[in-house]
């Protein structure tokens, strides 16, 4: 139980919402980090030479090591003054969640049945307060309503935010990903099966994030094609089709929609006038974490936004992490992602199809063409445990 507990605590992040509860030094999504690091302490502990034993095997790890002293030392080297950034927190925390899943030796087909549970609750809950129009309040953050969202649209009533930061595009990501790592693990079949993929379409459409919906349906045709999986593609379809009862054509053709993509480019273009245009050091080292933001085509520190607009990334989490980092720390972090896939014995599509993870995996990484995943820590832990589990299991 000490073992597998980390992986259900790590899935509760994702179900649990961002609300106060110690005079705002503590929140109730933090209960679970507190909780894994609590367990990695008594692992340690329990197995005193546990560390040892896993890590000089690990050339991964020493990847790690280079990313957190860099992050660790870049506001040093950016601003002139020592600070533990909570970036730094956060990546130490992964780090202890990669420790821990070497240690649980079973992991494997206990993350898949996890995945399938939440992924179960999160469709429904989607499915449920869309027909319903529930909401549960708003978070911490004070701007997206947990449950159904009204909105002005006219081709839909609303959209579903979960229980996580990031609104419901990052709500769209977390079942997008979690139906790729269901569908693709192949433990679950028949019926069973065509329904899972069903409502996690279902959920992740009233989500209506276009780039959830996009890249959901692209893996998951290309997927089962190459899977020869004809009543689930059918299904897949059916549920598609359904879909646009619901306003799935005008939430990409609306010219009201047609102009929030319009924002997301000038967003991204600003940045990456902002990253052309900087100097020397901060072209290597970034701007250090938490520093610049990005309002539609302003690019500027985040004090000198005023008080009545939402500063955020520039919806692209690659240029939000070399805004951040800079060339030497992006190289860096790349390599964090890259030296795991290095492991595969061969890069054939009727191989790789076949590779647990490696679906989810790739559909985040494309996902942070149009958001800011990487970031949003309520979201990215998905992605390092099933790149971890990954790279586990091909080391």
């Amino acid at each position: 139980m000490l073992t597998k507990l980390p992986v259900i605590l790590l899935f509760c992040i994702g179900i649990t919402p961002h609300v106060n509860i110690g005079n705002n030094l503590l929140y109730l999504d933090d209960l679970p980090v507190v909780l894994i690091l609590g367990i990695f302490i008594i692992a340690m502990f329990y197995n005193r030479d546990f560390i040892l034993r896993k890590v000089y095997r690990m050339k991964y790890f020493y990847i790690w090591i280079l990313f957190l002293i860099y992050i660790l030392l870049n506001p040093s080297i950016v601003l002139g003054y020592f600070s533990i950034t909570t970036d730094f927190m956060r990546y130490a925390f992964l780090f202890t969640v990669l420790f821990l899943l070497f240690y649980f030796e079973d992991s494997k087909d206990f993350i898949s049945r996890v995945s399938a549970g939440v992924l179960i609750f999160l469709s429904l809950f989607s499915i449920f307060t869309y027909f319903l129009e529930l909401n549960f309040g708003t978070d911490a953050y004070n701007y997206w309503k947990i449950g159904f969202n009204p909105n002005n649209w006219g081709f839909t009533g609303g959209r579903i935010n979960g229980f996580q930061a990031g609104g419901p595009n990052s709500f769209g990501d977390l079942i997008c990903i979690l139906t790729l790592k269901v569908i693709s693990d192949n433990k679950v079949s028949g019926r069973i099966y065509n329904l899972i993929l069903f409502m996690g379409y279902t959920g992740c459409f009233f989500t209506f994030s276009r780039s959830s919906i996009l890249v959901l349906t692209f893996f998951s045709i290309i997927f089962l094609l190459l899977q020869k999986k004809t009543l689930s593609l059918l299904i897949f379809s059916a549920a598609i089709l359904l879909s646009v009862n619901f306003g799935l054509i005008d939430r990409f053709l609306s010219q009201s929609e047609t102009d929030g993509i319009n924002d997301r480019i000038e967003m991204q273009s600003a940045t990456a006038q902002a990253i052309q245009g900087r100097s020397v050091k901060n072209s290597l080292f970034g701007y250090g974490f938490n520093q610049f933001a990005v309002v539609r085509s302003e690019v500027k520190p985040i004090t000198e936004f005023s008080d009545n607009l939402r500063p955020t990334g520039p919806h692209n989490g690659y240029a939000f992490q070399l805004l951040n980092y800079g060339y030497v720390g992006v190289v860096i972090f790349l390599g964090l992602i890259i030296y795991p896939l290095l492991r595969l014995d061969s890069y054939r599509v009727s191989y790789l199809v076949g590779i647990q993870n490696l679906l989810p995996i790739s559909a985040f990484l494309v996902l942070n063409f149009a958001g800011d995943l990487f970031q949003n820590q309520s979201i990215a832990w998905i992605f390092w445990l099933y790149l971890f589990e990954f790279y586990k299991e091909h080391s």
